[in-house]
């Protein structure tokens, strides 16, 4: 991939659920680009209970994804003391 300037798209999160309890999670779903910034492209997973598997759909854009930060319960301004 690092050789043909390959990227590769996904949501970080497992896309396969085994429901033997033996065999653990794991991230099976993923795009290979080419030429597509990452900026440009939204992954979102598709939860679909029907199936040990949750695919994941890519939108391609032609302008810029604007992203909302995830919500957290503290920032670099939380004052721990108080």
């Amino acid at each position: 991939m690092h050789e043909n300037n390959y990227s590769y798209l996904s949501t970080g999160t497992p896309t396969y659920w085994p429901t033997d309890g033996n065999k653990i999670q794991d991230l099976l779903d993923f795009f290979v680009t080419n030429g597509i910034p990452s900026s440009y492209v939204d992954i979102q997973p598709s939860y679909d209970l029907t199936s040990d598997h949750s695919p994941i759909i890519a939108t391609i854009s032609t302008e810029v994804v604007i992203r909302k930060p995830t919500p957290r319960l503290y920032n670099a301004k939380t004052n721990w003391e108080t």
